[in-house]
């Protein structure tokens, strides 16, 4: 985008951008642009606060005030929201739904951790189908399979021939990076079905991302894919697991 950004400029169109990675900007200089400190997928901030959405936009287009650039700024925003936390210093969130599970495997680690993420996941996926029928819509869906598919396909990436793409326009590299989004996004619109309490807050982004990389099984399966990724040889492979597979995992990677 920044190098999108220069052309455009030289075209006399002004750009502003959102960055996720302050380093990226640092190193590519884009004409304009404002450094938040969200997660991948949520440039904006949590999803359904259109407050902080919109004090985000505007903090974006107000760089276009700049007479020169390159102009690399940090989003300032008020103290309290969750997603300002992605440190993890929001207030620790646990979900409703008891998922301490074990499972019988055959065979070696890998197999164990597929089975208890199966094991896992059978108990969320009845939330998920609620989930969606009451919001009428889902964000899962990026990778093209169905939920049911998601997890052994990213599983097959720990055997010792990875699968292939399920799309004929995805390398099989950003099919699993998109497959790891859309099962975490499984986990979270299934927790966050849950009723609330009265007087109970809604967790927010930050907490669930917490959440979902502290407590679930998923996650360790992840973070084990995410580690072998690096050594698969296939196109593009070694670019996704070094820069979007665990940045995707940052938030929890040291856990």
């Amino acid at each position: 985008m920044s190098g999108l950004g220069h052309f455009l400029e030289g075209e006399g169109i002004a750009t502003t951008a959102i960055s996720l990675v302050r380093e990226h900007a640092e190193q590519t200089h884009p004409p304009r642009a404002l450094n938040v400190p969200f997660d991948f997928g949520h440039p904006l901030g949590a999803p359904g606060d259109a407050a902080l959405q919109s004090d985000v936009l505007r903090a974006a287009l107000a760089l276009f005030e700049r007479s020169a650039g390159p102009v690399l700024e940090d989003w300032v925003g008020e103290a309290g929201s969750a997603a300002e936390h992605p440190d993890g210093s929001a207030t620790a969130w646990a979900c409703p739904i008891p998922l301490q599970v074990e499972a019988e495997a055959t065979g070696g680690e890998a197999e164990r951790l597929r089975a208890t993420a199966e094991a896992e996941l059978a108990r969320l996926l009845p939330w998920y189908e609620h989930a969606v029928s009451e919001r009428g819509r889902t964000t899962v869906g990026a990778c093209g399979l169905p939920v049911d598919e998601l997890l052994p396909f990213i599983a097959g990436f720990l055997g010792d021939a990875p699968p292939e793409s399920p799309r004929a326009d995805l390398p099989a590299a950003i099919a699993l990076k998109t497959a790891c989004e859309d099962l975490k996004q499984v986990y979270l619109e299934a927790a966050t079905a849950q009723p609330v309490p009265p007087g109970a807050q809604r967790p927010g982004h930050a907490q669930q991302n917490d959440w979902f990389w502290r407590d679930t099984r998923a996650a360790t399966l992840l973070r084990e894919v995410g580690t072998r990724a690096k050594s698969i040889d296939l196109p593009m492979m070694g670019m996704v697991s070094t820069f979007l597979l665990l940045p995707f995992m940052r938030s929890n990677e040291t856990r």
